[in-house]
């Protein structure tokens, strides 16, 4: 990440129901990331979770969002909408 040295962030910082995205970008003012390094170094975080992030990390309320969502599976097999 650019060569920063941050303290660890943990569960601790995320209370039940927060906003993850807003308490980051808290965490990330509080150490002194701001302005555009506050955006670039909140998308690079966010990067490195998605691209470790399995089945089993998703939790149960996304899912049932998930579920919800229509598919587009006529489109997967080749057919027009």
């Amino acid at each position: 990440m650019n060569g920063l040295s941050l303290p660890t962030f943990t569960e601790a910082h995320l209370p039940d129901g927060a906003d993850r995205l807003k308490v980051l970008k808290n965490w990330l003012t509080e150490n002194g990331i701001t302005g555009s390094h506050l955006k670039d170094t909140a998308d690079s975080i966010k990067n490195q979770i998605f691209e470790v992030l399995t089945f089993k990390d998703i939790e149960p309320t996304y899912m049932k969002l998930l579920e919800g969502m229509p598919t587009q599976s006529g489109q997967d097999e080749g057919h027009s909408p």
